[in-house]
């Protein structure tokens, strides 16, 4: 298995099980409740994927024109992506809280979401220390 297998493999370990922790949890999840998902998040959901696009596209672009070192482009990176996981999981949980969605439910959105995170920062740390 080359590196490249093994980065992708590690953030699919992690995409995988806050998949299955959200899936879990939506099982327990009413009707109402489920179509109620889609009203809150239906909006945010756009930007977050414009946001998270714009940051790896800006990733690779570093990457391949070496605008600042690997280090320095991985720390930043990091330090971007958890300033937004952060701010939009305050926002999702806002929301979530005052549409009085049950606390275990809310619970398993934020640790999926911090499992996806988990995998994304070791899946590039990972690309970065194979590119020399």
């Amino acid at each position: 298995m080359n590196d490249y297998m093994i980065a992708l493999f590690a953030l699919l370990i992690f995409v995988f099980g806050a998949r299955a922790l959200m899936s879990d949890a939506n099982k327990k999840l009413t009707s109402s409740q489920k179509a109620e998902l889609i009203d809150i998040f239906g909006k945010s959901n756009l930007f977050n994927y414009a946001v998270l696009i714009l940051l790896l596209g800006l990733f690779f672009m570093n990457m391949k024109y070496e605008y600042t070192s690997k280090e320095v482009n991985l720390t930043l990176y990091i330090v971007a992506i958890i300033i937004f996981v952060i701010t939009s999981s305050i926002g999702a949980y806002r929301k979530l809280k005052e549409a009085e969605f049950p606390m275990g439910y809310i619970r398993a959105y934020l640790i999926s979401t911090a499992l996806r995170t988990v995998g994304l920062v070791i899946f590039f740390a990972l690309i970065v220390n194979i590119n020399p």
